[in-house]
């Protein structure tokens, strides 16, 4: 997905990863809520979850176990080169105890 400025150019992802996928984050957001009708609205946590997405271009992994964080970001997941999952989606992958079991376990 690219978009042109005024000077003709075109803004691609590989050039403005972050930027690109704030801005993707965002609208995605938006499409969300507007799509959700009366009484819905923008989250105050929203814009933080726009700046942690924006680092998934430099990371292969994003593990969050918020479902509006993971539904928005799958709006656009199939243009981007990393992934968002929960935190076991994450353990089963990895092989790794849940954190409370694996706390009891370090004891």
């Amino acid at each position: 997905m690219a978009a042109a400025n005024s000077a003709g150019s075109t803004i691609r992802w590989a050039r403005y990863p972050s930027a690109w996928t704030f801005t993707a984050y965002r609208l995605a957001r938006l499409k969300a809520v507007l799509a959700s009708g009366p009484g819905s609205k923008i989250r105050s946590s929203d814009l933080a979850d726009a700046h942690h997405v924006s680092c998934g271009p430099y990371v292969d992994v994003i593990v969050s176990d918020d479902g509006g964080l993971l539904s928005t970001f799958n709006q656009f997941a199939d243009q981007v080169g990393f992934r968002v999952i929960s935190s076991s989606e994450f353990n089963a992958e990895f092989e790794l105890a849940p954190p409370s079991e694996g706390a009891a376990a370090v004891r």
